[in-house]
Order: C-alpha cells, then sequence, then structure tokens
C-alpha cells in the first residue's frame, strides 16, 4: 500500500457498507457535508481502494460479505497506523463485546445504526482533524531534527543540573564524540572551571539565557574555544526551569596554549568572562539561574593539555 500523505485541505472519506440503500443515504449526508467519496460494497474492494486512493478516513461496516470488516480492518493497521488512517466503525448492533473487539483491532472510534448523523459527522470531523493534526506535528519534528541534524553548530538539551538529554551530530566534528556519547554526562564535565559563572551562593554554571564564550576538552584531549548559546525551556503552567537548550559553534582550537598558560590567556581574553543576556519578562526569576552548577566545594579540578 503506498504511504503518501492524503489531501487534508479537502478530506476524503471511504465509505464501505454493503446494503446498497444505507451507503447512498450516508453517502449523499456525507456529500453535503462537503466530503469527498469513496464507495465499496465489500471488504476486497474496499482494500483495494485504500491501496489506490489513500482516503483521510475509511467509514467500515463490520458485517460484510467475504472479507469482514474486521479484517478489514486488521488488514489496514498492518499499512496504516490509527494516526495515518482513521478507521470508524459502523454496526447495527449494540454489541459492547464488537465494540471491544474493533477497538482492540485498532478502529478509531464506532458508530451504530440506525445513524443519528449529527453524531456521524461531528465524530468523522473530529478524527480527520486529530490525524491532520498529527501529521502537521510529525512533519514539524521530521524538519526541525533535519535542521537540527545538518546544522555546524553543536545543538544540545540538558536537564536543569547540566544533565545533557540529546546531543546533535555536530559533535563529531566539535569535540570528536558521537552523539550518544554526550548523552547523560554533565556539561561542567567538559567545560574548563575557570570558564563557570560563579553565583552568591558559591555555586558554578552556565546562564540559562545567555552567551559564554568557554573551552571546551575534544575526546582526543585537546581544548577547542566555543561560543556557547544557552535559553531557558520553562514550564508552561508554572514558569519553572525545566530544561536549557543549548547551540555551540566552535571560535577556534586554542589547546596549547591554555595548557601551557592558563592564568597569561584568562588575563588577556576578556572573552572568557561569560555575557549573560538581560532576562526576559516571560521567564520566571527561578527560570533565570544557572544550570549545570557544580558545588563549590567539588569544582573540577584544572585539566592538564
Amino acid at each position: 500500500m503506498g504511504t503518501d500523505l492524503p489531501n487534508t485541505a479537502n478530506p476524503t472519506v471511504l465509505l464501505v457498507e454493503d446494503d446498497e440503500k444505507s451507503r447512498e443515504l450516508v453517502a449523499r449526508r456525507l456529500a453535503w457535508a462537503g466530503y469527498r467519496l469513496l464507495l465499496a460494497a465489500d471488504g476486497t474492494d474496499a482494500l483495494r481502494q485504500v491501496a489506490e486512493h489513500r482516503p483521510d478516513l475509511v467509514l467500515l461496516d463490520i458485517m460484510l460479505p467475504g472479507i469482514s470488516g474486521f479484517q478489514v480492518l486488521r488488514e489496514v493497521r498492518r499499512h496504516f497506523s490509527p494516526v495515518a488512517l482513521p478507521v470508524i466503525m459502523m454496526t447495527g448492533r449494540s454489541s459492547k463485546d464488537d465494540v471491544l473487539r474493533a477497538l482492540k483491532a485498532g478502529a478509531n472510534d464506532y458508530v451504530t445504526k440506525p445513524f443519528e448523523f449529527a453524531v456521524v459527522l461531528a465524530r468523522i470531523e473530529l478524527q480527520c482533524k486529530l490525524a491532520a493534526v498529527a501529521r502537521d506535528l510529525t512533519e514539524r519534528e521530521l524538519h526541525h531534527r533535519l535542521l537540527v541534524e545538518r546544522s555546524p553548530d553543536l545543538i544540545t538539551l540538558h536537564d536543569p543540573d547540566g544533565t545533557i538529554r540529546f546531543a546533535s551530530s555536530a559533535s563529531r566534528t566539535i569535540l570528536g564524540l558521537e552523539p550518544e556519547e554526550l548523552k547523560g554526562r554533565q556539561i561542567v564535565d567538559l567545560l574548563h572551571p575557570d570558564d563557570l559563572e560563579a553565583s552568591s551562593d558559591g555555586h558554578h554554571g552556565l546562564p540559562v539565557d545567555g552567551m559564554s564564550i568557554v573551552r571546551m576538552r575534544r575526546a582526543d584531549g585537546s581544548n577547542v574555544w566555543v561560543e556557547m548559546a544557552t535559553r531557558a525551556v520553562p514550564d508552561a503552567q508554572t514558569g519553572e526551569l525545566v530544561s536549557v537548550q543549548a547551540s555551540t559553534r566552535e571560535i577556534s582550537t586554542r589547546g596549547e596554549e591554555w595548557a601551557e598558560d592558563p592564568l597569561q590567556n584568562a588575563q588577556s581574553a576578556d572573552t572568557l568572562t561569560p555575557v549573560p543576556l538581560p532576562p526576559t519578562e516571560q521567564h520566571s526569576p527561578s527560570a533565570r539561574r544557572r544550570f549545570g552548577f557544580t558545588s563549590s566545594l567539588h569544582t573540577i579540578p584544572p585539566r592538564k593539555g
């Protein structure tokens, strides 16, 4: 079966009903409601039309000659998820067993005969909208992932304590590490302790919202100067900090200079001092703190070249 996304501008409904009068009646009501229609009188024809025309939704009768509605549903679910192709089952029975069986087999919803067309139309509209929203989110996620993976900058996502939850493929070129090798590690373990910003309570970390010039350790032991832009991701309800996004860009490799005389570098380079951006009103005070902090009693010892 095809995998192309359906046209959601004018949803197409495949109506599968063996009774000709019922099929025509339901088809007229759906056409009046603005849906494009495909019609099938049996399960075999229904599967053919799903494969050839890829409708947006299937309105499927349980009782069909030859291949039953349940068999059609199982075959559809072999190729399409409930999000990719919603299926609403039609039944003249009020048996809870039939309803439960249909839902367990992957039906999105069900309607019982005789129909209340307002209910039928409402359920079709709901499933089409849900499927369209889900597909849109999937497309956005894929697009975002492509942008992240193709970026020369290292894109990372951190917990408030600095634990790395996600790292893009640029970690290979900037740090010589695979993205999976960074997951679960602390961001402060990759940075020189002198480049961490100190707070009044004696903790060290990076600004949640800001820009910092810091030194990072490569896999081979050398060091690289990077520009790291960080951005808070607050909880939509409470405003509390839930994660931090970071975009890290390589500036230059100065590992040898740093290893030989770190004090001289620190004195001659104003860029060692992180430059936090002004806090924005959309973030609560609790979301404007540092992340990846380390205790003043357990700072990372200076690394050697």
